[in-house]
């Protein structure tokens, strides 16, 4: 363990850095020197959940919340409010609308371009100019869904470990992991030539934490194969000889069950992570000397 008498460059320490994906070299005068070596920290990982921590997640749960209410609730209430009233191809446009505003009041309050939601809004654009050509509602049905396709499709292609001197391809449940914990500090340790490598926390864990990239790989699938099955039974229910309500209510249902499988799924495969990724923290902490990380480590 750590003597605090004895600072040895080798014990892995937390500092702070401008880039959280960056890895970087600084070589050090004497590795020999205890001067050299800042006293070592412990890991967030340590700690148990503070005030702070629990309201993030509260404040987390709650969005998560407000989403589902906004991308499904409020659509079935407008287009079940209106459906009377106007043509079913109007009802469903307009009951398209309160998704597409949480997509821009996200780009708006991240500063960022969601991908997702940049597909989104191309499948309502796409989706509006045939149905309004063809005249046939259930185009706009298939609008949600050709998305959710899409969106499985991305899942899948992270799957594939291409690699390249700009490029590290990786799970995107672990691209999501990683933005939830990227204000954590990173990881800093030297190495016997008294080289000093950083790695932000989320690539730390994603390296040196065997199970974090089972989890990663594990709920990558599990949400790539759902939202698959989802668009296919899409497909299977506006082909079918089902009216439009029992499309809609129908397609709401099964959208609902697989979101709460792949959820619940997610939940049971991450409850290890913090266990696991403590116990490696502690080995790696006991090591007198760590070696630079492998290329893999850096996420670009």
């Amino acid at each position: 363990m750590y003597d605090n008498t004895q600072k040895s460059p080798s014990q892995v320490e937390l500092g702070h850095r401008a880039s959280d994906v960056e890895s970087y070299i600084t070589p050090a005068s004497d590795p020999n020197n205890v001067q050299d070596a800042a006293p070592f920290e412990p890991s967030s990982m340590d700690r148990p959940l503070t005030e702070a921590d629990k309201k993030a997640m509260v404040r987390g749960f709650c969005f998560f919340l407000l989403t589902l209410v906004v991308d499904i609730g409020f659509p079935l209430a407008i287009y079940y409010g209106m459906k009377n009233h106007t043509s079913l191809i109007v009802a469903l446009m307009v009951s398209s609308i309160p998704p597409l505003l949480l997509v821009i009041g996200k780009f708006i309050y991240n500063r960022k371009v969601d991908i997702f939601g940049c597909l989104f809004v191309l499948g309502f654009i796409l989706s509006g100019i045939f149905a309004l050509v063809s005249g046939d509602p259930r185009l706009v049905l298939l609008r949600d869904s050709s998305v959710t396709c899409v969106v499985g499709i991305c899942f899948l292609l992270t799957l594939i470990p291409i690699k390249t001197k700009r490029f590290n391809n990786r799970p995107l449940q672990f691209l999501f992991y990683a933005q939830i914990i990227e204000n954590l500090s990173p990881v800093t340790w030297k190495d016997e030539q008294g080289n000093e490598y950083t790695l932000s926390r989320a690539d730390w864990l994603y390296t040196y934490v065997p199970y974090l990239r089972t989890y990663a790989i594990a709920t990558t699938v599990l949400w790539g194969v759902m939202l698959e099955a989802e668009f296919i039974a899409k497909v299977i229910l506006i082909t079918s000889s089902l009216t439009t309500d029992q499309v809609v209510n129908y397609g709401n249902i099964i959208i609902g069950v697989i979101t709460a499988v792949a959820t619940v799924g997610s939940v049971l495969i991450s409850a290890p992570i913090r266990s696991r990724s403590l116990k490696s923290y502690k080995e790696w902490e006991s090591q007198r000397f760590h070696p630079a990380p492998p290329p893999f480590a850096k996420r670009d």
